[in-house]
């Protein structure tokens, strides 16, 4: 089963991943485990050669997506969850 996965404010570099629960290991297109909007998904899906994308299609991805993740994360959203995970005076690609 595949399930989707909120990763904000968890310091990385996207809004969401998925998760399969049958491996124990986060879906892979094309060299991605996380993304900040399906259209970041759609475009790993489009050029993945691994097979996952044949394996997992993507109308089952967007299924199981909330509606949150198809529109494009701001900048200023992306400072806010870099916050939450690093604390007050973080900066985008700084580690602590």
């Amino acid at each position: 089963m595949l399930r989707f996965v909120d990763v904000r404010g968890y310091g990385t570099d996207g809004r969401f991943s998925y998760y399969n629960t049958v491996t124990g290991k986060y879906l892979e297109l094309d060299g991605d485990q996380i993304w900040d909007s399906m259209q970041e998904v759609e475009e790993s899906h489009t050029s993945d050669r691994s097979g996952a994308g044949l394996e997992y299609p993507l109308d089952r991805l967007q299924t199981i997506t909330p509606q949150w993740a198809f529109i494009q994360s701001t900048e200023e959203e992306m400072q806010e969850a870099i916050y939450r995970f690093y604390g007050v005076g973080a900066v985008v690609g700084q580690r602590p």
